[in-house]
């Protein structure tokens, strides 16, 4: 990645996920080109299911065709 200092690498390490995923008490959305006021899914009404893999962050959405 790059910016204004140059370029950097992040590396996000195993389990850094996990405090938040675990936590059911937030409403996480997936939203639209960062457009908050387009949540296309979400944790709380089961259209968005978060885990973490050995990959890393796995996002599933159940999306409406329409």
């Amino acid at each position: 990645m790059w910016d204004w200092a140059g370029e950097y690498t992040e590396v996000v390490r195993a389990g850094a996920f996990a405090e938040s995923l675990a936590r059911t008490d937030l409403d996480v959305p997936l939203v639209l080109a960062h457009d908050s006021l387009r949540r296309i899914a979400r944790t709380t009404n089961g259209t968005l299911t978060l885990t973490e893999d050995e990959t890393g962050l796995r996002v599933l959405a159940d999306l409406d065709p329409a």
